[in-house]
């Protein structure tokens, strides 16, 4: 150990190496047979030579390397150790935002650079990036877009890797590779103003590396930049909601106004999600059960006249279909709950705000399945003690309305913690066989997603042993 440590220090400085770091991670994706296992040492890189070198120095002395880029407290289970001597590769340090490109809407970056970061580099250039809903502090983008977690606005999403362009990954072997037309990044402004700029993901050639390395949870490369791709800034926006006693009554008014690509932030939210994130302002009393939010925005040419224009048409398919449009909600203005929905991070977690500590399980599912998924979920809830219609409930609706990530958040129960985890092995299970998909697998969802396709799964590990054949890069998680 002594001679890893100095070894480390010696690469990367010894004020950048931890020994025994005190680094926790949640629950979500631990599987529940597995112990909690400490990491040996803690190291930050400042650039990718750096990584390599580190990647180089874990296939010769045989420790696994688990990467994180966002900051403590980390919130998903891919990031913690699952085998012993464990080494965490922390990519925070590596904060650059190396251009901002706005006549081609690009933005290049590094995986420590956060929201918060992004968005206030943005503000002054007149542009935005499609966000997630209220990131932690201190989340990390790159590490947010690579797990496929759900973003506000389904219109521009063409893919589910939006909006991911071009990157530079270090491969478990060591060796260095830009995806896309990552390598005609340039390093000076003539290039970028002649177009060689990362603007697409697939290649290079016929093979799509954002496809083996999303939601793969660190355990085919590392990403050390990216590329992403930006929207001009919203100038005119009007909020709207419209309410409903189940998913049902919401899902085909919300299939519409996708279908014709109205309205940047879509979402729907249950009474306890919305009252979560709205905080102690919001009246529960004139609150349905469910809540459909679509902020009708623009930031381009006559911004006024399409926002005002679109914002009429989506009031219209509402009242086709039975709903009534308002413009506010819990007696709180819409502008200013959009303030709160699209905020750059929060500042104290909605999930932990409305129930403490909490697990959660979240799937991909399209609209019109929802309403009896659910009714699953709540059968199985309610005979172990559970309440479905209390739990928050948070539904986005993805790839212009393709697909829907559900996002359910169950209290933890501290009295009876193993009643708990047998209810929530038999709710994911149940819900697998009622079309959700796992596509984050993390834990015993990983079990399910690759226990029931053994071809996928006999592919998965062949690329593994290509782009990783020690098997150093966080093993242990999916199907390694």
């Amino acid at each position: 150990m002594s001679n890893i440590r100095e070894r480390l220090k010696h690469m990367v400085g010894a004020e950048h190496v931890v020994e025994n770091p005190d680094y926790t991670s949640s629950a979500v994706g631990c599987r529940k047979h597995e112990d909690r296992l400490d990491s040996q040492y803690l190291v930050r890189p400042a650039d990718v030579d750096q990584v390599q070198q580190l990647v180089k120095l874990a296939n010769e002395m045989g420790f696994p390397l688990v990467p994180v880029s966002s900051q403590a407290p980390h919130q998903k289970g891919g990031t913690l150790p699952s085998v012993p001597g464990a080494v965490i590769l922390d990519l925070s340090r590596m904060n650059r935002i190396l251009k901002i490109d706005r006549r081609h809407r690009l933005a290049l970056i590094e995986p420590g650079v956060t929201w918060e970061q992004l968005h206030a580099a943005l503000e002054p250039e007149g542009l935005r990036i499609i966000s997630p809903l209220l990131p932690k502090q201190g989340k990390s983008v790159i590490a947010t877009l690579l797990d496929r977690e759900p973003l506000l606005t389904p219109k521009y999403q063409w893919n589910m890797n939006e909006p991911l362009r071009s990157m530079e990954i270090v491969f478990g072997t060591g060796d260095k590779i830009y995806s896309g037309m990552g390598g005609h990044r340039g390093t000076d402004q003539t290039k970028w103003d002649g177009g060689e700029v990362p603007l697409t993901n697939a290649g290079p050639h016929q093979f799509d590396f954002m496809k083996m390395l999303t939601a793969s949870q660190g355990t085919f490369g590392i990403v050390t930049w990216a590329s992403v791709k930006l929207e001009i800034a919203q100038e005119e926006a009007k909020p709207l909601f419209v309410q409903g006693n189940d998913p049902s009554e919401l899902s085909d008014f919300l299939y519409q106004i996708l279908k014709f690509r109205f309205g940047d932030e879509v979402l729907l939210c249950n009474r306890s999600a919305l009252l979560a994130i709205l905080g102690n302002e919001a009246q529960p009393a004139s609150l349905q059960r469910w809540t459909a939010v679509v902020n009708v925005a623009w930031g381009g040419l006559r911004s006024k006249e399409r926002v005002e224009s679109q914002y009429l048409d989506v009031c219209d398919i509402a009242q086709e279909h039975a709903l009534v449009p308002a413009s506010t909600i819990a007696s709180i203005p819409a502008r200013q709950v959009m303030r709160k929905l699209l905020a750059a991070t929060d500042d104290e977690n909605w999930k932990s705000r409305a129930r403490g500590d909490y697990r959660e399980v979240f799937f991909l599912t399209t609209l019109d399945r929802l309403p009896a998924q659910l009714e699953r979920a709540a059968q199985v809830m309610d005979s172990y003690g559970y309440a479905l219609p209390s739990c928050p409930i948070y539904v986005q609706p993805l790839h212009q309305g393709a697909a829907a990530h559900c996002q359910i958040v169950i209290p933890t129960d501290k009295d009876n913690p193993e009643n708990l985890e047998v209810m929530y092995d038999q709710l994911s299970k149940v819900l697998a066989n009622s079309g959700a998909f796992y596509s984050r697998p993390y834990g015993l969802w990983a079990d399910i997603v690759y226990g029931g396709n053994a071809e996928h799964t006999e592919m998965t590990k062949k690329m593994k042993a290509i782009f990783d054949p020690a098997n150093i890069l966080n093993p242990g998680k999916l199907c390694f």
